[in-house]
C-alpha cells in the first residue's frame, strides 16, 4: 500500500473506528489528523492527539512499514524532531528523532476493503466539482466575494496580533513582505527570519547593500563558505552586526529545497529581498491616494523582481496590510481602494488556480484568485460543504 493511500486514509478517517493502542498499549485519541503537507518534511503538520489523556500538538508521519523511518533517515533529519506519532500499516522497530526521543507508533487498522488500492475512490479535493455547472454565475460570484472579504479579515487579525506585541507597523510590512518572498514553499521561514531580525537595523542598512546582503544571509543561515575575499568580508560583517545586537539566525533545516527550480532557491531570495528593501516604501498617506495599482509597481520596477512576481509580493503582503490599517480605522474608503488594486491585477497562476479552472471557473482577476484559495483551504479540502453557500444551493435542489 503507497503513502499516498496511507496519507488518503488518514486525513479523511478512514480506519476503523474501534479503540486505538499504540505499539506499547498507549491509549490514543485522535483529535485533528493535521494539514497534509504536500513537499519536504513529515506528511501531516499541525496535528492533536491524545495519549493517555495527554494533549499534544505536533506533526504526524505515515509509513507502509515501521521500519521505513530509519530507511528514510529519519532519524537523523531535525526537521522531523516535531513528529508527535508515527503511523505505519505494518509494524517492526521503534522510532526515535535525532534527539533520541521516542515517538509513539500507532499501526492503523485498516478496513479490508481499503487495503486494495483499486477498491478505493480518492475524495475530490473539490466535492461539488461535478455540480458547479448547477450554481449560476450570480451566486458563484456572491460566495466568491464573501470569500475574499474572510480571507483579508483573516490576515488582518494576523496583523492586529502583531500590533499588539508592540510590532510597529514598518516592522510588521517587513515580516508580510519577507514570507511572501517565500512564494509558498518557504514563507514559514522567511516569515520567521523576519521576526528574528531587528526591522531598525535592516532600516539602518538600507543604503549599505553589502551589510544588509550579510544580514540577511547571515539571519538565514546561508553565509557563503568559500574562501574568496567577498565572501570573508561578508562573514566578518555579519558576524559583527551578531555580537552588536544579540542576533539569533533560523535553523538551517527550517529551509525547503525540494521541487525548487534555481531561481527560486532560498539564498537567490535573500539576496533579492536585500534588494527590495533598499527602497524607500510609500507614506500611507501617498497610499491613499494612488488609485491605480500601476502607479505602486512603479515603485519597485524595475528591481530584483520580475513584473509577476512583483504581483505576488503585492498581493500577499502590502495589499492585505494596506487593507488591515485601514479597517483597523474603521475608513472604508481606504478598504475599498485595496479591494480594487485586487480587481486590477491579473489572476495568479498556481496549482489550485488550475485546479478550479479545470472545473469550469475561470477568475478574472486577483481579487478572484485570492477568493478561490481561500475556499479552497479553508471549505472544499476540510469537506465543509455544509458551511458553504455552493454546498446549500446544491443541498437545496434535492429537497
Amino acid at each position: 500500500m503507497t503513502e499516498d493511500v496511507l496519507q488518503l486514509i488518514w486525513q479523511h478517517r478512514l480506519y476503523r473506528q474501534e479503540p486505538f493502542l499504540t505499539e506499547e498499549g498507549e491509549v490514543l485519541e485522535i483529535i485533528h489528523p493535521g494539514l497534509l503537507n504536500r513537499d519536504a518534511g513529515p506528511d501531516f503538520f499541525n496535528a492533536k492527539i491524545k495519549i493517555n489523556g495527554i494533549l499534544w500538538a505536533g506533526n504526524v508521519e505515515l509509513h507502509h512499514q515501521a521500519s521505513d523511518w530509519h530507511r528514510h533517515k529519519h532519524h537523523q533529519n531535525p526537521a522531523f524532531d516535531n513528529v508527535i506519532l508515527h503511523v505505519v500499516a505494518k509494524s517492526g522497530g521503534c522510532t526515535f528523532n535525532s534527539k533520541g526521543r521516542k515517538i509513539p507508533v500507532w499501526l492503523m487498522p485498516l478496513p479490508r476493503e481499503l487495503r486494495d488500492f483499486s477498491k478505493i475512490a480518492i475524495p475530490s479535493s473539490l466535492p461539488c466539482s461535478q455540480k458547479l455547472t448547477q450554481i449560476s454565475t450570480l451566486n458563484l460570484c456572491a460566495w466568491t466575494d464573501r470569500m475574499l472579504l474572510e480571507r483579508l479579515q483573516d490576515k488582518t487579525a494576523s496583523i492586529a496580533a502583531m500590533l499588539q506585541q508592540g510590532f510597529s507597523r514598518q516592522k510588521v510590512l517587513f515580516v508580510l513582505m519577507s514570507r511572501s518572498f517565500g512564494f509558498g514553499l518557504n514563507n514559514d521561514a522567511f516569515e520567521q527570519l523576519a521576526r528574528q531580525t531587528p526591522w531598525e537595523l535592516v532600516r539602518d542598512l538600507k543604503n549599505q547593500p553589502l551589510a544588509l546582503k550579510a544580514l540577511l544571509l547571515g539571519q538565514g543561515a546561508m553565509l557563503p563558505k568559500d574562501r574568496s575575499k567577498a565572501s570573508r568580508q561578508m562573514v566578518r560583517t555579519y558576524q559583527q552586526l551578531k555580537r552588536q545586537h544579540a542576533l539569533h539566525p533560523i535553523k538551517p533545516e527550517q529551509w525547503k529545497r525540494l521541487r525548487i527550480r534555481p531561481f527560486g532557491f532560498p539564498r537567490r531570495r535573500l539576496l533579492q529581498l536585500a534588494e527590495f528593501l533598499q527602497h524607500d516604501f510609500p507614506a500611507l498617506e501617498t497610499l491613499n491616494q494612488t488609485p491605480h495599482i500601476s502607479s505602486l509597481e512603479k515603485v519597485w520596477l524595475p528591481g530584483p523582481l520580475s513584473r509577476k512576481a512583483l504581483q505576488l509580493v503585492l498581493i500577499n503582503s502590502v495589499i492585505p496590510f494596506f487593507f488591515a490599517l485601514n479597517w483597523l480605522q474603521d475608513k472604508p474608503g481606504g478598504c475599498q481602494r485595496a479591494l480594487d488594486w485586487l480587481q486590477q491585477l491579473p489572476p495568479e497562476n498556481n496549482r489550485i488556480t488550475r485546479v478550479w479552472k479545470s472545473m469550469g471557473l475561470r477568475p478574472l482577476s486577483a481579487a478572484d484568485t485570492q477568493a478561490l484559495l481561500h475556499l479552497h483551504r479553508h471549505y472544499c479540502v476540510l469537506h465543509r460543504c455544509l458551511h458553504c453557500r455552493i454546498g446549500h444551493l446544491l443541498l437545496a435542489q434535492h429537497d
